[in-house]
């Protein structure tokens, strides 16, 4: 972990304050309430002045606080261990309030729990600004008792795989109820709050048999959605700071592995869980969306924030052989949701800190010498006589911390990491299968003037790009720059037909803040592009491994026609035809393209592993 910076005031406060391995008690939140309540000048407030962007928190189930609400009711408490609860934001109208409690009951009962009790969570109105009471839900928790002698694990998978039912149900009778939590480990209190109203809209946080030994607060500043009692965080297994740039490809990756998915853990039932992620939900909800599924899957949390987060390990001289091996195979896996992140996690037994790998958002680390550990956006959320602190820095790019609530196990990044890259041998499988396409490029033949003038205008090249863009690029090898202002309409909302690219510019969620300089850009990003068969994520073997490796996503034509000679039945190909007639008009482009995607369905079927687009032999028809 390194020194200090200089960046303050980025975004969203975020902070988790843990005793691992010691007892849970009432004071631990009561400092992280106190530390929420400091990083106010973090969050947005409406115009009412009253209405915050969001504030909560996500605790360990406070046991004794639901055992004696079960006893003042005359139930009969269940063993410790085999309580649960559901936090649940239902419609405040009372008769779609009751369609959803039976919706929840029905499929509680279906996966094995006993409903002991309806508790409506007590609240303060008054806490809230306006515009939050305008939309104030019916917050309600569903008291469960598992009847199945389940571990804490499968408890929580039950639950998820309840919930992900509820869900689809409701959608489908339109609704609108948000379980915030539902687990045997974790509780989640959050709401449209600022941070300072949050333990005065839950009275709950201040009771003292509200015990915890961990506890990850969140005050929210919204930047690419508007706020709403569901987009507060924490969410189920985390809280976020930062903008999550990669997101349409990211969901896109996912919706495309979906019908590959096959595990024991799930059986048939994995069907219920489609689709993986929620639409509706912020860049933080989709992310948290995809954990969860991978940690109900069998995947241990900080396992798969690793794969999901990597650190910049392409360009590092010096990590270990294993790291590196770990993170080539698991590139295979999953693209990486990249962008400023700060993310603190948990699943109920680990909880930990993670920054992205450009490491754009502060994450402070303390530890005292009697066993507390803070991390937090800034250090001074938190007063610890100097006295008592045993450890004080920060987290550097693409660097996790992770601590065992159980056993008190604290692991630092490097520990952290060799312990997940000695799990397998990843290095050996990258050896075995991966292909490393670096067939330097042959300088292709050069078309006659008007073969290429004519290839320029079906492509929809102007002469406006070829001499204020394309020129100065090929004279200069650097980025083209200008001094005015860009007035090129989007390509949608162009008079005149424009190239493909043209409709991918502004896709990222926000841009860069603060901007990447060129020397973080060469260390931390990359255009590495791997080609072939994907592995199921979540019974991954040594064949994840098989895979091509280009170092930039442009092939020359002399690269496309040596991946077509590869020998490797693994990497067979198949050239399908991208052109149509144009006097067809849309009809024809429409048919056009469902005729290639049968086309591509029966290349896969006969066994090949590389489909390639062909646009050649282009003309005026």
């Amino acid at each position: 972990m390194g020194g200090w910076g200089q960046r303050e005031r980025d975004a969203c406060g975020i902070g988790l304050l843990a005793r691992p391995g010691g007892p849970a008690d009432h004071e631990l939140l009561t400092m992280a309430l106190w530390a929420l309540q400091r990083m106010s000048h973090r969050g947005a407030t409406a115009d009412d002045g009253l209405t915050g962007d969001g504030a909560g928190v996500l605790t360990a189930l406070p046991r004794r606080l639901f055992l004696r609400f079960l006893e003042s009711q005359r139930i009969r408490p269940p063993a410790p261990t085999r309580l649960a609860v559901g936090m649940m934001f239902l419609p405040p109208e009372p008769e779609a309030r009751e369609a959803a409690r039976a919706l929840a009951q029905e499929a509680f009962l279906g996966e094995g729990f006993a409903l002991l009790a309806w508790r409506p969570v007590p609240i303060q109105p008054t806490a809230l600004g306006p515009r939050a009471q305008a939309t104030c839900p019916f917050i309600v928790q569903a008291i469960l008792a598992d009847e199945r002698g389940d571990t804490p694990e499968g408890i929580d998978r039950r639950l998820y795989r309840a919930r992900r039912r509820i869900e689809r149900a409701a959608a489908e009778k339109r609704l609108t109820m948000y379980i915030a939590s539902a687990s045997s480990r974790t509780i989640v209190y959050k709401a449209l709050v600022l941070a300072r109203d949050l333990d005065r809209f839950y009275p709950d946080l201040k009771d003292p048999d509200f015990e915890t030994d961990f506890v990850i607060f969140h005050q929210r500043f919204s930047t690419n959605t508007l706020p709403a009692w569901t987009r507060a965080q924490p969410f189920r297994t985390l809280c976020h700071n930062g903008e999550i740039n990669t997101l349409q490809g990211n969901i896109n990756s996912m919706r495309a592995r979906e019908a590959a998915l096959a595990s024991p853990v799930w059986g048939e039932t994995l069907a219920d869980l489609r689709p993986i992620i929620d639409p509706s939900g912020s860049d933080s909800a989709m992310l948290d969306n995809v954990v969860e599924f991978m940690v109900h899957s069998g995947y241990d949390i900080r396992h798969a924030l690793r794969m999901l987060i990597p650190e910049a390990w392409e360009k590092s001289p010096d990590l270990e052989e294993a790291a590196r091996g770990f993170y080539a195979y698991h590139q295979g896996l999953m693209e990486p949701w990249d962008g400023p992140a700060a993310v603190l996690f948990t699943d109920g037994r680990f909880v930990g800190a993670l920054l992205d790998r450009n490491g754009l958002r502060p994450l402070r680390v303390l530890r005292t010498v009697d066993g507390l550990l803070y991390c937090g956006s800034e250090i001074g959320a938190l007063e610890v006589p100097p006295e008592r602190i045993l450890q004080l820095g920060r987290l550097g790019p693409g660097q996790m911390l992770a601590a065992d609530l159980r056993t008190g196990r604290v692991q630092d990044p490097v520990s952290l990491r060799a312990e997940l890259s000695a799990r397998r041998p990843y290095a050996e499988w990258i050896r075995r299968h991966r292909v490393h396409f670096s067939e330097p490029p042959r300088a292709p033949a050069l078309s006659d003037p008007e073969s290429l003038l004519r290839r320029q205008i079906a492509f929809g090249y102007t002469a406006e790009e070829l001499a204020l863009i394309l020129r100065p690029m090929a004279r200069t090898g650097q980025e083209p720059i200008g001094s005015m202002g860009d007035d090129t309409p989007l390509g949608m909302l162009s008079e005149w037909p424009r190239p493909l690219y043209n409709f991918f510019k502004q896709r990222f969620a926000q841009v860069t803040n603060p901007p990447i300089d060129p020397l973080r850009e060469t260390r931390v990003m990359s255009l590495t592009v791997l080609l072939g068969e994907r592995a199921n994520l979540l019974a991954p073997d040594e064949r994840a491994a098989r895979l091509i490796e280009l170092p930039g996503p442009i092939l020359t034509p002399a690269q496309l026609e040596a991946l077509e000679c590869l020998p490797d039945p693994n990497f067979r190909s198949v050239r399908l035809p991208i052109r149509w007639p144009i006097r067809e008009g849309a009809a024809g482009l429409r048919r056009a393209l469902e005729d290639l995607c049968r086309a591509a369905e029966q290349a896969i079927a006969d066994g090949c592993h590389l489909l390639i687009l062909n646009d050649e032999g282009v003309d005026p028809e």
